[in-house]
């Protein structure tokens, strides 16, 4: 019942896509692919893009900017009663620049959530790696590890609470 309006190919589909995902070799042959030389010619590209665009993306992405995942998120509630997740995936950012950017992309997703009913979405979730460069992240876990060991070294700018609430929350 809880998928009774989705048309049987679209669940067919989403199956497919679900079980190729979980097989291992498949994974690295996607990889491969996606990588190799068949990405350098213009109709390959399209062949591999297209067919990656019209399963695992179709799939596993709401959209390709903001708005149009909580677009998504919202036909999702309105033909399911599911919620979702609005979940800005930037694996990692390298420098100041891109870590701004990074903080844009992931407030317009904010924003995108605040114009949904609360109904539709139970959170919007972001990867630090994607708004901090990793050489500072690997530096704060390595003094918080120092911290940890030692009862002694107490770091002060370290906060005892977590601070949830913000404007933007």
């Amino acid at each position: 019942r809880l998928f009774s309006s989705m048309p049987t190919s679209v669940l067919l589909r989403s199956t497919a896509v679900l079980h190729a995902a979980a097989i291992g070799p498949m994974v690295d042959v996607g990889s491969w692919v996606m990588s190799s030389k068949l990405m350098d010619t213009a109709l390959t590209r399209g062949m591999v893009l297209g067919l990656v665009k019209s399963t695992f993306y179709d799939h596993f992405c709401a959209g390709e900017d903001a708005a149009a995942a909580a677009e998504r998120v919202r036909s999702v509630y309105e033909a399911s009663g599911l919620k979702g997740m609005l979940v800005y995936g930037v694996e990692h950012a390298d420098d100041a620049a891109t870590c701004d950017e990074n903080m844009q992309h992931f407030l317009r997703t904010i924003e995108a959530a605040k114009s949904l009913p609360t109904s539709h979405f139970s959170s919007v979730v972001v990867k630090i790696t994607a708004i901090c460069p990793i050489s500072l992240l690997k530096r704060v876990s390595d003094l918080l590890r120092w911290e940890y060991k030692s009862q002694n070294f107490k770091l002060s700018w370290k906060l005892r609470s977590f601070p949830v609430f913000s404007d933007s929350s």
